[in-house]
């Protein structure tokens, strides 16, 4: 049995277009974001309660939608427009309006582990938003500024999957995860801890 351990180091993150969610699902082909520094994952839970006979008779907990924030170094402008749905400039640079339609993306990302093996996972649909941007002046010392990106996620509509993590040791690799997104089918055995 392996050990259990921690993630230790966030390495790549790649994005895809959704091209189609309905009765099935396609995507485009996944393209490298370079300097990704954080991903956080914050899925959003109600429960509503239902009381009979003066006590709790039923419990529903559905999701309602997963908050996800980006930290990374910087995008390209080619990147910026794609993500937040912006126009790129004749003379260089990006047009931000007020009618931009971000797309809805697919985001694969691979960590590592303590024990030096990968894990990956994708969120399958969601759209980025508006985020504040700061800029701040050296005080004596470099300050690095790193660009942090808001999205809401949420399930595919062909089969209610939000995010899908598999590790090194299931046999997955870079050249395998990377080259299109993966939409797993369901094991149909019991599981046993």
């Amino acid at each position: 049995m392996d050990k259990v351990v921690p993630v230790v180091d966030l390495k790549k993150l790649y994005v895809a277009e959704v091209k189609e969610d309905g009765l099935t699902t396609t995507f485009d082909s996944p393209k490298y974001f370079e300097g990704v520094k954080e991903l956080g994952i914050k899925p959003k839970i109600n429960t509503d309660e239902y009381y009979a006979e003066g006590v709790l008779w039923l419990s529903e907990t559905t999701l309602a939608n997963i908050d996800v924030e980006v930290d990374i170094t910087d995008l390209k402008k080619e990147e910026e427009a794609f993500l937040l749905g912006h126009k790129l400039a004749n003379e260089g640079g990006i047009i931000r309006s007020a009618n931009d339609k971000a797309p809805e993306v697919c985001l694969l990302y691979k960590a590592m582990k303590g024990n030096g093996k990968a894990r990956y996972g994708i969120m399958y649909k969601g759209t980025f938003s508006l985020s504040d941007e700061n800029y701040k002046g050296k005080e004596g010392k470099a300050n690095f500024q790193s660009k942090k990106l808001k999205a809401s996620f949420a399930p595919l509509h062909s089969n209610e999957m939000w995010n899908w993590k598999v590790d090194e040791e299931d046999g997955m690799t870079d050249e395998k995860f990377f080259k299109s997104v993966i939409i797993p089918t369901e094991k149909k055995e019991n599981i046993e801890g």
